[in-house]
């Protein structure tokens, strides 16, 4: 009979020395990848570009978001804004030197906090 993975999980991290304790848990064992720094900032729509003032979720010019940010805006993805849950449509323009980037359907400013 097989264990179940948290039994696996927990066998693991048994077996691992203090010398494996450069990288947490989760990272050593498989579960996560990689550990982001994540940045706080303050995300403002400056335009709507697409459904001129009657966007169907209420995020209209001047929508303000804060929250943390683990990767700058790629071009082909959405952003996301963690802690508030808010992400944008797919970037179509990455971020110039003002912390401006453009969507789909809106342009955002990034201010770092």
């Amino acid at each position: 009979m097989k264990d179940n993975p948290t039994k696996q999980i927990v066998r693991e991290a048994m077996r691992l020395t203090s010398k494996d304790v450069r990288a947490p848990l989760c990272v050593r064992l498989g579960l996560v990848k990689k550990i982001y720094k994540m940045k706080k900032i303050k995300l403002v729509k400056i335009s709507d570009d697409y459904f001129n003032g009657k966007h169907p979720n209420g995020i209209y010019e001047g929508y303000t978001v804060i929250g943390y940010m683990k990767d700058k805006p790629i071009k082909g993805e959405r952003f996301v804004v963690y802690s508030s849950m808010f992400s944008t449509s797919i970037v179509t323009e990455e971020l110039n030197e003002e912390g401006v980037f453009r969507t789909q359907y809106s342009t955002y400013k990034i201010d770092y906090l």
